[in-house]
């Protein structure tokens, strides 16, 4: 990590290759990833097959509430993923909140992530056998 990346951590900043952000990226997550649902979440594993940081999606609807409890959830989202426990390289997670209170605490969802983690890593491991059995990408010409 070079410096400007370790300043903007210190910032707590969520860098943009940490994050799902195309919507092919997250299509194909959600139809090919592997699914464990919490009380309030629905994950969603999908093992891309290298070696970069895992990367973090967020499907947030208006379900869930108005527009300022939408973008809080988000931010509490990212923020328990970015200073949570260890997630897996290669990874692309996809969270997609159910509807519920509205009133969840970083400490509340960390608490419900983490206690999901076990069944977490079988199905990051199930995604990655499944990835081991799709065909490699070819390059693109150009």
């Amino acid at each position: 990590m070079n410096q400007s990346s370790k300043a903007r951590e210190e910032r707590h900043c969520f860098p943009a290759l940490r994050r799902v952000r195309s919507s092919a990226d997250f299509r194909r997550c959600q139809h090919s990833g592997r699914r464990l649902h919490t009380p309030h979440f629905v994950l969603v594993v999908y093992a891309r097959g290298d070696r970069e940081p895992a990367r973090l999606g967020l499907t947030v609807s208006r379900r869930v509430g108005n527009a300022v409890a939408r973008n809080r959830m988000k931010r509490l989202l990212r923020e328990v993923f970015r200073t949570g426990a260890h997630w897996p390289e290669g990874v692309d997670l996809v969270i997609i909140a159910k509807r519920g209170p509205a009133d969840l605490t970083a400490q509340r969802i960390a608490a419900e992530l983490d206690t999901s983690r076990e069944a977490l890593s079988k199905r990051v491991a199930q995604a990655r056998r499944d990835a081991e059995k799709r065909p490699p990408k070819l390059a693109s010409p150009g």
